[in-house]
């Protein structure tokens, strides 16, 4: 590659309501993080335009004024949007949807000039119910099944998740995007040392990622063992408590308060082993995925030399074992979790047992599935 050749710009068009002000930070985090990996890579540079830059002016209304200021030459669209549709303008229901059908219009009319990404939040606000504005969210839901017709759009949970799928999201593209372009300035060879330079960062990033996902990987392992541990003894505490149900014992009822109880106490045991072990699976699921991201793109000098390409399909082997594994971990978690939503609730103790424990599971769930989705994002880079 050619280190005097021109850094392209490409604009990345930010569209959204006031109610994701964290989401729009983490963008901006997000680009500047992975601007000198993409200028290094492929001389590439994103530059975000987003609303928060226009200075004070007088239009039909202020989306004009911001439209006046912002340019319409960017070749990336983000939309982000959770409860709120945004203020109605003159033209469309509000200023993100003003923006978005603009670049719809791009897109239709010449399917290269513009990537349309649109993100929904799906985590229930904090918001009292009584103060959310219900209208707002209904045509939030409106827009989603509108879009659904025509095009896919992504779904998060918090701005943890945003971050590591636009992260990936927008290296996708730019990969992409580079793969599309003339490369006759590209020169033919490469010195050695800098061969070298590269070789030796894609041993380490190989290293890298087989520790983290290896360590992933481990945590797993765990998770599954505290799940058969915790379904053998619900087993015996379900038949228990079904005996007592049913009057097949005639007991106590401190007896029978007695035996509930060691149920809930296996529930409590099982969440603090869960709760130990899920910053681990985020810390170490993470890492492996951003050293990954950058093995890919340093793997691009060395597609030819089959040696490496050997060394990638290891690297892929390994997480495809790790993808299977969370698949299975993910669906026994679903499964347990309905069991015990359906056990009888007894007691009170027993009750705040099996809420705690459901609730951790489904936190659990969700940070799996996050992962397993990301990581078959990533994967499309190589």
């Amino acid at each position: 590659m050619d280190d005097n050749r021109t850094v392209t710009l490409l604009n990345v068009f930010v569209a959204s309501p006031s109610d994701v002000k964290q989401e729009r930070e983490v963008l901006e985090t997000v680009v500047r993080e992975i601007n000198p990996i993409l200028i290094r890579r492929f001389k590439v540079q994103l530059n975000l335009l987003k609303w928060e830059t226009a200075y004070p002016g007088f239009g039909a209304d202020a989306q004009a004024v911001i439209d006046e200021q912002m340019s319409s030459d960017y070749q990336i669209f983000i939309g982000i949007l959770w409860c709120r549709i945004g203020t109605p303008t003159k033209r469309a229901n509000s200023g993100t949807i003003e923006e978005f059908e603009k670049a719809k219009a791009r897109a239709d009319s010449d399917p290269d000039s513009v990537q349309i990404m649109i993100y929904f939040k799906t985590t229930w606000p904090e918001t009292p119910l009584h103060k959310m504005d219900l209208e707002q969210m209904s045509r939030v839901n409106e827009f989603r099944e509108q879009i659904s017709k025509s095009g896919l759009y992504c779904e998060f949970k918090s701005a943890v998740d945003f971050e590591s799928l636009i992260r990936v999201h927008l290296q996708n593209y730019v990969q992409d995007w580079y793969s599309k372009q003339d490369r006759e300035c590209q020169t033919s060879e490469i010195t050695k040392k800098a061969a070298e330079e590269r070789e030796e960062g894609l041993l380490d990033l190989a290293d890298q990622i087989e520790g983290e996902f290896d360590k992933t990987t481990e945590v797993v392992d765990r998770i599954s063992t505290a799940v058969d541990d915790i379904g053998k003894s619900m087993n015996i505490r379900t038949q228990e408590i079904s005996d007592l149900s049913s009057g097949k014992q005639i007991v106590g009822r401190n007896v029978a308060k007695r035996i509930i109880n060691r149920a809930a106490l296996d529930m409590d045991d099982f969440v603090k082993r869960i709760e130990i072990e899920l910053p681990s699976f985020k810390v170490h699921s993470e890492r492996g995925v951003q050293a990954f991201l950058q093995y890919a793109y340093v793997f691009n000098d060395f597609r030819n030399d089959l040696n490496y390409v050997d060394q990638a399909e290891l690297v892929l082997e390994q997480i495809g074992n790790l993808r299977q594994a969370m698949f299975d971990t993910e669906g026994c978690l679903v499964d347990y979790r309905a069991t015990i939503d359906g056990m009888p609730r007894i007691t009170t103790k027993l009750n705040q047992s099996k809420k705690s424990m459901s609730e951790t599971i489904q936190k659990l769930i969700d940070e799996i599935s996050t992962s397993r989705k990301i990581l078959d994002d990533a994967v499309g880079l190589l």
